[in-house]
C-alpha cells in the first residue's frame, strides 16, 4: 500500500519515528519526503499490522502534525526491511 502523508511531517523526526513503528508493527518498505510537506511510505505486512501502522501514521510522531493521509493500494514488491530513501 502506498500512504501519502501531507501536514508539518518533514523536519521534525517524522521518518525516524515511522521506522520504529514500522519495525514495532513488522511492516516492510520504504519512506521517503516527497513535495513540501509531504511523506510517503510504501508499506507492506499482515494486514492487522498494516491496520496499526496506519494508525500511528494518523496521529504522527512527537512534534508533527499530520492534516492529510491518503491511501491506495499497490502492487506487492516484496520489500524486505524498513528503508529511508534519502532525495536530493
Amino acid at each position: 500500500m502506498s500512504i501519502t502523508i501531507t501536514g508539518m511531517v518533514q523536519h521534525v523526526g517524522f521518518r525516524f519515528y515511522a521506522t520504529q513503528a514500522a519495525y514495532k508493527y513488522l511492516i516492510s518498505g520504504t519512506i521517503h519526503n516527497s513535495e513540501y510537506n509531504k511523506v510517503i511510505i510504501d508499506a507492506e505486512g499482515e494486514e492487522e499490522n498494516l491496520d496499526q501502522f496506519v494508525l500511528w501514521c494518523k496521529r504522527g510522531s512527537p512534534g508533527s502534525r499530520v492534516m492529510d493521509i491518503i491511501i491506495e493500494e499497490g502492487q506487492l514488491k516484496n520489500y524486505r526491511g524498513f528503508k529511508v530513501i534519502h532525495r536530493d
